[in-house]
């Protein structure tokens, strides 16, 4: 499993979010997971100044491409 999370979402709070993701993937015995925090990205996962969700409709991009490496090379070693 991979979760990521933009350390810019304010929907959610990513550091709290994966480290629990993490405790219960551990204690569910799960060896094959990566929790990983992107810096500078929203809940949508784009190139954010401040994250806020009035900034969604003001930025062009749809996913950056940061978040998409990391899902493509999380797949590609699969």
């Amino acid at each position: 499993m991979l979760a990521l999370d933009g350390s810019k979402d304010m929907q959610v709070d990513a550091v709290s979010n994966l480290a629990g993701i993490k405790a219960d993937l551990e204690k569910a015995g799960n060896k094959h997971f990566e929790t990983v925090l992107l810096p500078d990205l929203n809940h949508l996962m784009q190139k954010a100044n401040t994250g806020a969700l009035s900034e969604y409709s003001t930025i062009a991009e749809t996913v950056d491409p940061i978040a998409l490496e990391k899902v493509a090379g999380w797949i590609n070693q699969l």
